[in-house]
C-alpha cells in the first residue's frame, strides 16, 4: 500500500546563492550594499480534494482535518504571512473558473479570519452553479452538535427546502441567544450559523482553534479587494492533465461525473507561508488581479506555450512529476518543490558555525559528518560556508549539513586539522540530531529558527567591513531546524 504524501509542511532550504558585492560610491550616505532575495514561501498547505464540491465554493465539513494542519503549521510559523491561492479543475472556460476559483479562495479567507459578511456576499450573489442556499445550510447543520451530541440536521444533503430543514433551523435559534424561532433561514440567522460553522471549522479535535487577522497576510489586507492575500487562479495551474484518449472519452455526456471525480485533484485552495516580516505593496509590486477580476492581468504573467501545457497530450501527465502542467510563471516560481503541489523529502539540518577568532588566521579546513553505521557521509569544506555576518573584529559563518534522517548516530571530524599528520580530529561523537536539537550544540542564537532570508553583512548586526570585490557574500535561507514532515 502506498502512503499519499504530506500535503503540507515546510518548503525545503534550497542552495545558497553566491553573489558578489561591489563597494558604495564614497558620495552615497549609506554603508551596506543591499540584496534583496527574491520572495519565495517557506511552508505550503493544500485543502484539496472532497473539501470543495463541483462548482462550489463553500468549505465543506470534510475541510477540518486540513484546517487543523493549517493550524499546526501556523504555530511552527506564527510570524509568517500567507496568501492563498484558489484553482478550479479545467472543466468550463478561463473567465468562469477564474471567479470561481476566487470564491473558493475568498471562502476559506473568511472562514479562517471569521469574516461571516463575506460569506454573506457568497451566499448572495451566486455565480450560476456556485449557489450557497439550502444545501450549503443543511451541511452547516449536519455539522453543529445540536443537544451537545447529534447534529441539528441529519437528513439528506440534496438542494431545496425541507421540513426536515426548518425544524433544525429552529433548533438552532433556540440554542442561539437573540434570535427569532421562525425557521426560517434569513440574514440574521445565517450571520450567527457562518459564524458558529466557522469556530467549528477551524478547531481541532483537542479544542486549539485557528483564528487569524488581515495581519497574518502578506499584504496586511492593505487592498480592499484582498490583493496579495487572496488570488484566484482558475484553472491556469492544473496539477493533472488527461491524455488525449482520457479527455475524448470523458467528453461522452454519461461520463460527467466520472470526468469530475478524476478531475478532484484540481479543485483546491493553497496556502504560500512566507519569511518572517515579509510583505507586499499590491499596487507596486503584486502581478496577480483580485479574486473577483477577470483573466486578463492573469495571461501577462502565462508561459509562452501555456497552451501546450494545460491541454491534452498522448499521456496524462502529473504537476509533481513532469512539471509541466502550470500555465503561470509566477505561480510555477511558488510553486516548485514545495509539499503542497510537489512531493518533497525532507530530514534535518545539521548547522555547523565557524567563529574566526578576532586575531589569527579565519578557519580553514574539510569537515566530515559521518553516521555510526557509514550509511550517510556527508563531507563540507570551509570555502563552502555562508558568510552570516562580519565586523573588523568577528566573522561568522555557517556549513548547513541538510537532509540528514533522524534516528541515527553522527560523528563530526575535520579531516586536515593536523598539517603535520594529515589525520582527521574528532570534533563531535556519538550525538543525535535530536540531542543537538535539544541541547544546542553548535547553534548561533541569533540566527537559529529565523525563517527569512538575508544578506550579510545585516544592518544589526554592529559596525561592518565595508565590502569589496574580492570578497565573495552568499545570501542564506535560515530555516526551521525541526523535525518535518
Amino acid at each position: 500500500m502506498t502512503t499519499e504524501p504530506p500535503s503540507w509542511g515546510p518548503v525545503p532550504l534550497s542552495s545558497p546563492r553566491k553573489l558578489r558585492a561591489w563597494p558604495r560610491r564614497a558620495s552615497l550616505d549609506a554603508r551596506f550594499t543591499t540584496v534583496r532575495p527574491r520572495l519565495r514561501p517557506i511552508a505550503a498547505w493544500r485543502l484539496d480534494v472532497g473539501r470543495f464540491e463541483f462548482e462550489s465554493s463553500f468549505v465543506a465539513p470534510r475541510a477540518r482535518e486540513e484546517l487543523a494542519d493549517l493550524g499546526t503549521l501556523h504555530r511552527m510559523f506564527p510570524d509568517s504571512p500567507l496568501s492563498l491561492f484558489g484553482h478550479t479543475d479545467p472543466t468550463g472556460d478561463d473567465a468562469y473558473n477564474k471567479i470561481l476559483s476566487g470564491r473558493r479562495a475568498l471562502a476559506l479567507y473568511g472562514a479562517l479570519v471569521r469574516d461571516v459578511a463575506l460569506w454573506e456576499e457568497l451566499w448572495s450573489q451566486p455565480l450560476a452553479g456556485d449557489q450557497w442556499g439550502s444545501q450549503v445550510a443543511k451541511a452547516m447543520l449536519g455539522s453543529l452538535p445540536g443537544d451537545g451530541t447529534a447534529p441539528y440536521y441529519e437528513g439528506a444533503l440534496e438542494p431545496g427546502a425541507t421540513p426536515e430543514l426548518t425544524t433544525a433551523v429552529a433548533a438552532f435559534q433556540e440554542q442561539s441567544p437573540g434570535l427569532a424561532v421562525d425557521g426560517q433561514l434569513g440574514p440574521a440567522t445565517r450571520a450567527v450559523l457562518f459564524g458558529v460553522y466557522m469556530d467549528w471549522l477551524c478547531t481541532d479535535d483537542e479544542g486549539t482553534a485557528l483564528r487569524l487577522g488581515p495581519e497574518h497576510f502578506l499584504a496586511r489586507g492593505a487592498d480592499p479587494q484582498r490583493r496579495g492575500d487572496v488570488q484566484g487562479c482558475g484553472e491556469f495551474n492544473p496539477r493533472m492533465v488527461f491524455s488525449q484518449a482520457e479527455a475524448t472519452a470523458y467528453a461522452a455526456w454519461d461520463q460527467k461525473d466520472a470526468r469530475d471525480e478524476d478531475n478532484s485533484v484540481n479543485r483546491r485552495v493553497v496556502a504560500y507561508l512566507y519569511p518572517a516580516g515579509a510583505k507586499v505593496d499590491p499596487d507596486r509590486w503584486w502581478p496577480c488581479p483580485a479574486a473577483r477580476d477577470g483573466v486578463s492581468a492573469c495571461r501577462q504573467r502565462l508561459w509562452a506555450d501555456e497552451a501546450a501545457r494545460r491541454n491534452p497530450t498522448e499521456q496524462r501527465r502529473h504537476f509533481d512529476g513532469d512539471y509541466d502542467t502550470f500555465g503561470c510563471r509566477f505561480y510555477h516560481y511558488f510553486a516548485l518543490n514545495t509539499p503542497a503541489e510537489t512531493p518533497v523529502t525532507l530530514g534535518r539540518t545539521f548547522a555547523l558555525y565557524l567563529h574566526d577568532a578576532p586575531s589569527g588566521p579565519p578557519l580553514r579546513g574539510t569537515f566530515r559528518l559521518a553516521s555510526k553505521d557509514g550509511a550517510v557521509v556527508k563531507i563540507m569544506a570551509d570555502t563552502e560556508a555562508v558568510l552570516l555576518r562580519q565586523t573588523p573584529t568577528h566573522r561568522a559563518r555557517c556549513l548547513e549539513f541538510a537532509n540528514l534522517p533522524s534516528g541515527a548516530t553522527w560523528t563530526l571530524s575535520q579531516l586536515d586539522a593536523d598539517p603535520k599528520t594529515h589525520k582527521p580530529v574528532l570534533m563531535l561523537e556519538a550525538f543525535s540530531l535530536e540531542d543537538f536539537a535539544a541541547r544546542g550544540v553548535g547553534r548561533d542564537p541569533e540566527h537559529d529558527n529565523a525563517p527569512i532570508e538575508y544578506a550579510a553583512p545585516r544592518p544589526d548586526a554592529g559596525p561592518t567591513v565595508e565590502p569589496n570585490d574580492d570578497l565573495d557574500w552568499k545570501a542564506l535561507s535560515a530555516e526551521w531546524r525541526g523535525d518535518r514532515r
